[in-house]
């Protein structure tokens, strides 16, 4: 049974939504350009046919495990849901997005050894899955950030993972992670509180090692405050080491060639990182080369990541490279 009986709304930002008849919660819906993307041929956007989810654990069990330890990620509470009408962009922060279980496992599998230590910031944390992940992975400090409507399911979900740990391991090195929740807009990154925390805090005074997202940018609009937000931070708190690691999953052709225009706006280049089945097991149906979600390697250009590069422009016009 659905909580409202209007079955429509409209957020203030525009966005339509309908409640979900299976779930009883308000969902995007296509506007009518999206719709109009969406039956475009198949052969010029095989990506916009896809299944809802691809991933199906009970993660509110912690049946969803990073280095052998699971990670309880709760649904965000129905008194902390925003009104449609309050909304942004459909609240999407209060989903578990395949991409976030991509970048998870690929961080496990491909960058256990790089995140060991580092210090990490997840850009649109949602409910924290892949941030705990590099928790997980023993990153010396995790700041998970998102939009305020975020921060206290991301709070709990941090709480109940860390606790989980230290009673199956009481001397598990993630459990004494220090993973800090704080809020960050893309709009003005450098006055948010995650800001005030990388500007102040000793335990970042190294900088960040590592900037991850999943599935954060999935509409035109996000595009350039995203960008800007990355290289902002970046420039401010990063070092000639720093990337940006992003699992993003393609919807519009039109969404994606902004996304690079905007790096190369702003002066960050980029790579395709390519994986196979035996990153995910056979049973992924993004494990491929080729298919809709990609997990693609951001980093500033003249940074140490440019070293023997191969001379292209601030973008890389999706140059594939293998890990």
């Amino acid at each position: 049974m659905t909580r409202c009986s209007k079955r429509h709304y409209k957020a203030k930002d525009g966005t339509a939504f309908a409640v979900d008849a299976a779930t009883g919660r308000w969902t995007p819906v296509p506007s009518a350009s999206q719709a109009d993307d969406a039956g475009a041929s198949t052969a010029r956007q095989p990506q916009l046919a896809l299944p809802w989810r691809a991933f199906d654990y009970d993660f509110a069990s912690g049946a969803f495990a990073v280095n052998g330890l699971p990670l309880v990620i709760r649904p965000t509470r129905e008194e902390d849901e925003r009104r449609p009408d309050q909304q942004e962009h459909g609240d999407t922060g209060r989903t578990i997005w395949d991409g976030a279980v991509v970048l998870a496992k690929f961080l496990e599998l491909r960058m256990a050894s790089r995140v060991k230590g580092a210090t990490v910031l997840e850009f649109g944390a949602g409910l924290g899955l892949t941030g705990l992940a590099a928790a997980a992975l023993g990153a010396s400090q995790v700041l998970l950030t998102d939009l305020p409507y975020c921060l206290s399911t991301l709070t709990r979900n941090r709480d109940a993972t860390m606790d989980r740990w230290l009673g199956q391991q009481a001397e598990a090195e993630a459990a004494h992670v220090n993973v800090s929740v704080s809020s960050l807009d893309w709009r003005d990154p450098l006055e948010s509180d995650a800001a005030r925390i990388l500007a102040t805090q000793p335990e970042w005074s190294g900088g960040v090692d590592l900037l991850l997202g999943a599935d954060v940018v999935w509409v035109e609009p996000l595009v350039q405050p995203f960008a800007s937000a990355v290289a902002a931070l970046m420039d401010r708190f990063g070092h000639p080491d720093t990337e940006l690691w992003l699992a993003h999953q393609r919807r519009s052709d039109k969404t994606d060639s902004a996304l690079w225009r905007a790096f190369a706006a702003s002066g960050l280049r980029w790579e395709v990182v390519g994986f196979d089945d035996e990153v995910f097991g056979v049973d992924s149906l993004y494990a491929r080369e080729g298919t809709v979600m990609r997990v693609i390697r951001v980093w500033r250009a003249g940074g140490t990541a440019d070293d023997g590069d191969d001379g292209h422009g601030a973008c890389n016009d999706g140059r594939t490279v293998h890990v």
